[in-house]
């Protein structure tokens, strides 16, 4: 640990133990005016509220906020945790390396919360959440600028030291925190509403009990999903009969982003149906769950009430797969003019010709297709579930459409050899041909990222390929897409 790190965090903070003041300072310096740390969000707790809480918790990102604004799952915790007796919830973010020295220069923690302006070491449990992977490698540093200790056994001497619990997406991933030393007190995997509420309020209520920090974990890994990082036991993900998520985002606080102003989320659905041997969604967010249209729509006009909306994002991994979808849609549109739909699966739209109609309807101009493997054999591999005739079909439609851009994304798996490039090389072909055929065609952008072999999949325990061999089939990627004129 470097001497700012050991150094008292207390440099820039006033008497009331908060950094308003010195973000005011230095607010012009900061990326983008500082909109990030400003934290005057519509919808987050009230102050009189908030002073009456006796157990905070600081929801954190292991990114910066102009990487996670739009995040859903974000907000959604937040209201989890606020609607908890006496809890009160805050956001903190990593800050942009832009600002880092500044931050560094005044001896300023790194963890604030965005709405209090209040330093890490003033909570009670710090709540992160960890959405990919590769986001871990900002832990150690964040906790270490925040003048939190790496080790689990000096969190635990030091009463003042918040509880550490992560949690997220990538949470079932994180096998490297399970060391006699973990940075991390506590791991939840885990999506049910029920299940996040539990950890909090068994969190809250330990401290209220007046129990130490380590009574308080020994009651936290009793709840399914929970492990010690340190002494990892065996557990359970519990999955909700639905998402049951909607109604709790009425009212949550609207992100200061002009790319969320005016939007909303509901999740319409939980898991996938699939079963891509490559996709961790596949096999650890099992069964697929739809939630009740109904429902979902009269969430969206108490959301549209409470926050002004004029456009609803639906959250799913697959939207097209709710039974109930062209009527929810057709319902949502009676409230908003605008739904947000992500792109769809290749498969859906050569399947159902009425989806491409509404997608170009609801505005949607980019669509971004996961085709995966570059050849017939690699997609067999994979298990995706694209046959030649079904890809060659949905690119007919996709290509004929009055839409402005294509994504076509796929994966290297190590496996490629000359003839899998062959039928790439003849797929960007097609794909050329049938812009060509309808006298226009909309941009087209080839991109490809290498196999990961996650925990939980089929493909676990297979050898992952040198990042020699990845580059070397990234560079053919490139060349074999490159000659037919589109972007790699």
């Amino acid at each position: 640990m470097d001497e700012t790190a050991q150094a008292p965090l207390t440099t820039a903070a006033t008497a009331n133990g908060d950094y308003a003041e010195w973000y005011a300072s230095v607010r012009h310096r900061l990326s983008g005016s500082g909109l990030w740390l400003c934290g005057d969000e519509p919808g987050r707790m009230d102050a009189d509220t908030a002073a009456k809480c006796d157990y905070r918790v600081l929801l954190t990102r292991l990114s910066p906020w102009e990487d996670t604004v739009e995040s859903f799952t974000h907000r959604l915790l937040y209201q989890i945790v606020r609607a908890l007796p006496g809890v009160y919830p805050d956001f903190a973010f990593l800050p942009p390396r832009a600002d880092q020295a500044l931050f560094d220069e005044a001896r300023v923690p790194w963890l604030i919360g965005i709405h209090s302006k209040k330093p890490a070491l003033s909570f009670d449990a710090i709540g992160i959440s960890n959405s990919i992977v590769q986001e871990l490698v900002n832990l150690a540093p964040l906790l270490e600028k925040s003048g939190i200790p790496l080790k689990k056994s000096e969190r635990m001497a030091r009463p003042e030291i918040p509880l550490v619990i992560l949690g997220g997406a990538n949470a079932i991933h994180t096998s490297i925190l399970m060391v006699p030393e973990p940075p991390v007190d506590v791991i939840f995997a885990g999506e049910d509403v029920e299940k996040v509420r539990e950890v909090f309020a068994t969190a809250a209520e330990g401290k209220r009990k007046g129990l130490s920090k380590l009574q308080v974990i020994a009651e936290l890994v009793k709840i399914e999903g929970c492990i010690a990082p340190d002494a990892p036991q065996a557990t359970g993900k519990h999955h909700a009969e639905t998402p049951a998520t909607a109604r709790l985002m009425i009212g949550a606080p609207l992100p200061l982003s002009a790319d969320t102003a005016g939007s909303g989320t509901i999740q319409i659905s939980e898991g996938c149906r699939s079963f891509c041997s490559f996709c961790s969604e596949s096999y650890v967010r099992k069964p697929y769950r739809d939630e009740n249209a109904g429902a979902l729509f009269e969430a969206a006009k108490e959301m549209k009430k409470a926050q002004g909306l004029s456009k609803i994002d639906l959250f799913s991994f697959n939207y097209a797969s709710h039974g109930d979808f062209y009527a929810l849609v057709e319902k949502l549109l009676e409230i908003t003019p605008g739904i947000g739909l992500k792109s769809q699966r290749m498969d859906t739209i050569a399947g159902d010709p009425r989806l491409l109609p509404l997608m170009h309807a609801l505005g949607k101009s980019s669509l971004t297709f996961g085709i995966e493997g570059i050849s017939s054999r690699l997609r067999s591999y994979l298990h995706k579930n694209l046959p030649d005739a079904t890809l060659r079909r949905a690119l007919e439609i996709v290509m004929s459409a009055p839409v402005r851009e294509v994504k076509l994304f796929f994966i290297l798996t190590g496996l490629e050899d000359a003839s899998d490039f062959a039928e790439l090389a003849d797929l960007a072909a097609l794909v050329k041909s049938l812009g060509q055929r309808v006298g226009r065609g909309p941009r087209v952008v080839f991109s490809a990222t290498a196999l990961v072999r996650f925990p939980w999949t089929p493909l676990e325990w297979e050898a992952a390929p040198t990042m020699k061999a990845v580059a070397a089939l990234a560079e053919e990627f490139e060349k074999t897409v490159s000659r037919t004129g589109y972007e790699a």
